[in-house]
């Protein structure tokens, strides 16, 4: 399914803003090039290419039927493949009341099935795009494997502005077949993942997960996790939404502890925390704090505020780097930890860059962060941005 070399688009269509013309625009998008049949009774052409008035008509199974058809006649076309052969299949809209028939269809003809109630997917390591909107062209490949029971959530975190790109992205809705397990373990082989995001509503394949995450653990990828329905009125939600009870947060949380998943509040901590795990650095091991480097008194003061609610400490610097700590700042500061070094503003490109690297030598400190306001700056300065380059330049 998700390296699909022969797609069929059953509901393909020439109108103008239809999803059925949105889904054969992405399917033949795909860089991968895979064979794209479009199949609509009432076409004999679509987008410059042939087709099909019916699936039956297409001369062999193919790997991946996306199913952008009316409610009442999915049951009819999921039959037709699977009766064919066909691989798998993205079942897009709810399916109200349809959900038991589909599943135990695809699963009698052993096929992979994603959906319903899911926006499809996109393999932007493998070129393979079957999704029923119009997604920006090309993806740029990137680090992160994104498993979502949102479409919403998908489609926000695919177009973000952030620095997030993906090696694959899944909509992965009710999930009446393929899990988010599977898809992850999927994800897992593929060389360019190296951050897994999870946006769950409920636990679907609870041993299928364990072994997921157990298998990110081993590979020290990264697992971040945002979870929904922990209240009253979101379990609510949830099931009204999905068609599942949400995930009990004892549960999540035993489950996340157990294999060291970091798990976020909301959108924005996750999009903050992928970022954060899509550089590719990783706290320096047996290390016991972190050090920021700040422009502000008062800022320096609110991060510490912000870290003692959070439980977050700052690495004890050893004798040595305060002592290379004391060279580089203006007399009258403090060579501490977090680290104020606004004085005279002279050399500051120098100064941040060796207060960094001095600070990432010490063998408390596992992660240097420089915590300044990254605005413009009207004189064209652009030393703050320059001394993080250099000191990331000779850091790991």
């Amino acid at each position: 399914m998700l390296e699909a070399r022969s797609v069929a688009v059953v509901g393909a269509s020439n109108r103008a803003g239809s999803f059925g013309l949105r889904l054969a625009t992405e399917a033949l998008r795909s860089p991968a090039g895979p064979e794209v049949h479009l199949v609509n009774p009432r076409h004999q052409e679509i987008l410059g290419h042939a087709c099909s008035p019916t699936l039956s008509e297409i001369p062999k199974p193919v790997d991946l039927v996306l199913l952008g058809v009316p409610h009442a006649a999915l049951v009819e076309q999921l039959t037709c493949a699977a009766a064919r052969g066909d691989r798998s299949a993205v079942v897009f809209g709810t399916a109200s009341g349809l959900d038991a028939e589909l599943g135990q269809t695809a699963r009698d003809a052993e096929m992979a099935l994603c959906g319903s109630g899911c926006m499809g997917f996109v393999n932007v390591a493998r070129g393979v795009r079957a999704i029923g909107y119009v997604e920006r062209s090309p993806l740029p490949v990137g680090p992160i494997a994104l498993v979502s029971h949102s479409g919403s959530a998908f489609s926000a975190l695919l177009r973000t502005h952030r620095a997030l790109a993906y090696s694959l992205a899944v909509s992965s809705g009710r999930e009446l077949v393929t899990t988010a397990a599977d898809y992850v373990g999927y994800a897992l082989e593929l060389p360019e993942t190296r951050v897994v995001a999870l946006l769950l509503e409920t636990l679907r394949d609870p041993a299928g997960l364990r072994t997921a995450l157990a298998g990110a653990a081993a590979r020290d990828v990264p697992v971040v996790a945002l979870t929904v329905g922990g209240s009253p009125t979101g379990r609510a939600m949830v099931d009204a939404h999905s068609g599942a009870l949400a995930g009990d947060d004892a549960v999540w949380e035993a489950l996340f502890d157990a294999y060291g998943v970091h798990r976020v509040a909301d959108l924005d901590e996750m999009a903050d925390t992928l970022e954060l795990f899509s550089i590719g650095r990783r706290a320096r091991p047996g290390s016991v704090g972190i050090a920021t480097v700040h422009d502000s008194g008062a800022e320096r003061a609110l991060v510490a505020d912000v870290a003692d609610r959070c439980g977050v400490r700052f690495a004890p610097l050893q004798d040595d780097t305060r002592r290379r700590l004391a060279e580089l700042i203006d007399p009258g500061l403090q060579p501490d930890n977090p680290l104020d070094v606004w004085g005279t503003g002279a050399s500051t490109r120098e100064l941040f860059a060796g207060c960094l690297r001095a600070l990432a030598d010490d063998p408390a400190v596992g992660v240097v962060a420089l915590a300044v306001d990254l605005v413009e700056e009207h004189d064209g300065d652009e030393s703050y941005p320059q001394a993080a380059e250099d000191a990331a330049a000779s850091t790991e």
